[in-house]
């Protein structure tokens, strides 16, 4: 086999796994996929190590193809022998043992970023966002399912994205990313949907300028072609300066919400207030989000509000669990940051 050194590009596709030893970093649901689908298809490459913070499950460790086990003081040595490291979203790009890694010219990528890779982009819409970004995803995928043509789902409310390498290449793939995905991602969706720009996850990210600037990285990505983008962020609107052929909404020149409900470019509303599938004007926006993606993929809309029929929203997002006695318990534990609390209440006008 060809020196590692030599042979790896700058990023590292699914199949250019052949006869290569990974090593992987977590042990989540991306991780294990990926052994399923290395299995499968490329049996000749192996998962040789496995980095962890805590103890593993034996039969997680079975799943993988039993693998060394190593924890974090061992991880930068033990992983730098091999060809690829594949870390899960969970882990840090910005901890010292990747850092060393990428420093000695080991490649580190995540699945995601290794069937993306694989694909170039092509025929994918990402969906990325502080909030509102699985709500989002979860439109789309409806909204060009109802519409009759193909589409499958993959990020955090959908299937790992490994699993959609038997999918046809010209099939709609909707696909969730977080900032853990898009902080080292090497080529991006053909379609990029940004919901809004919020401080979190500074733990992971160092701070919250790295958190945004991990985030909106995705714009300058191989393999976009198109970027929708919330007109009513501010962080957003001045991106779209260097965004690839950006598509706003929730302003006059797209699709927004108003007091009606939803309507394209000061039309008349497409859906009314009362047809809107989810609570408040946040996910009356995300449905505009998806409805400009959907446009800027090409791919025509269902009759609206018709082809809203049958969605629900996701668990911990508004939920109502309980009407008891004149009270009304909502589960809005995803709600994890002041900007989506302050958008939950505004939610219930009473």
């Amino acid at each position: 086999m060809p020196s590692r050194r030599a042979s790896c590009p700058t990023y590292v596709r699914f199949s250019e796994l052949d006869g290569r030893s990974v090593g992987v970093w977590g042990a989540g649901r991306e991780i294990r996929s990926l052994a399923a689908q290395l299995a499968r298809r490329v049996p000749s490459a192996r998962i040789v190590v496995v980095a962890a913070d805590e103890a593993l499950d034996p039969t997680v460790v079975a799943e993988l193809g039993d693998p060394r086990v190593v924890g974090a003081r061992e991880a930068a040595a033990a992983l730098g022998a091999c060809d690829v490291v594949v870390r899960s979203p969970g882990v840090s790009i910005y901890r010292d043992e990747l850092r060393a890694l990428r420093e000695r010219g080991v490649p580190v990528t995540t699945a995601t970023g290794l069937w993306l890779a694989e694909r170039g982009g092509a025929g994918v819409i990402g969906v990325t966002g502080t909030k509102g970004k699985s709500t989002t995803a979860g439109l789309i995928h409806h909204l060009a399912r109802a519409a009759g043509g193909p589409a499958e789902l993959a990020g955090n409310i959908g299937v790992p994205a490994l699993d959609l390498l038997d999918r046809p290449p010209g099939e709609l793939a909707v696909v969730e990313l977080s900032s853990y995905q898009i902080a080292d991602l090497e080529v991006g969706p053909e379609v990029v949907a940004i919901t809004n720009l919020y401080p979190e996850h500074t733990d992971w990210h160092g701070s919250d300028a790295a958190y945004r600037a991990d985030k909106l990285r995705i714009l300058g990505l191989p393999g976009v072609r198109s970027s929708v983008l919330n007109a009513r962020d501010t962080a957003l609107a001045a991106a779209a300066r260097t965004a690839p052929d950006p598509v706003f909404y929730g302003g006059p020149d797209g699709w927004d919400a108003t007091p009606e409900g939803i309507s394209y470019r000061g039309g008349p509303p497409a859906v009314g207030t009362g047809e809107l599938p989810l609570r408040g004007e946040h996910n009356a926006l995300n449905l505009c989000a998806a409805l400009a993606a959907l446009g800027a993929a090409g791919v025509a809309a269902p009759p609206l509000p018709a082809g809203l029929a049958g969605f629900t929203g996701l668990p911990h997002r508004l939920e109502v669990v309980a009407d008891a006695d004149g009270v009304v318990w909502v589960d809005d534990s995803i709600s994890t940051t002041p900007e989506s609390t302050l958008a939950a209440l505004a939610s219930f006008a009473d």
